[in-house]
């Protein structure tokens, strides 16, 4: 029952192009949920796709009525720049125990 007028919504680092390769099956759960999300996947190989999680993500908040100038994307890919972001994926392929963890939040404001 929020109104999308005093909504602000950050896409903060995630997985992204040229990164993201994902298989046919999770390209078959997102077009079967939303079939509008066929353009959020490009050609990585013979059965693999790339995802723009970004712009997926940029979109379904745009279908709630977030005005595109209250989404702010801060940057950032995990496994691209694992110095900077945990990545359980840079930590899988390297053989690493453990990746550490992000946090994400939800806050209200009141005026």
């Amino acid at each position: 029952g929020a109104d999308p007028a005093g909504i602000r919504a950050a896409i903060g680092p995630c997985l992204r192009p040229p990164v993201f390769e994902v298989g046919p099956d999770l390209v078959a759960a997102f077009t079967g949920k939303f079939p509008d999300a066929a353009r959020f996947f490009s050609r990585a190989g013979t059965d693999r796709h790339q995802l723009d999680l970004v712009a997926f993500a940029g979109w379904r908040l745009t279908e709630s009525g977030l005005a595109p100038s209250a989404i702010d994307d801060v940057g950032g890919n995990t496994l691209a720049a694992p110095d900077l972001w945990f990545s359980y994926r840079h930590a899988g392929r390297n053989g690493h125990e453990d990746y550490g963890r992000n946090l994400s939040a939800i806050t209200l404001h009141h005026r």
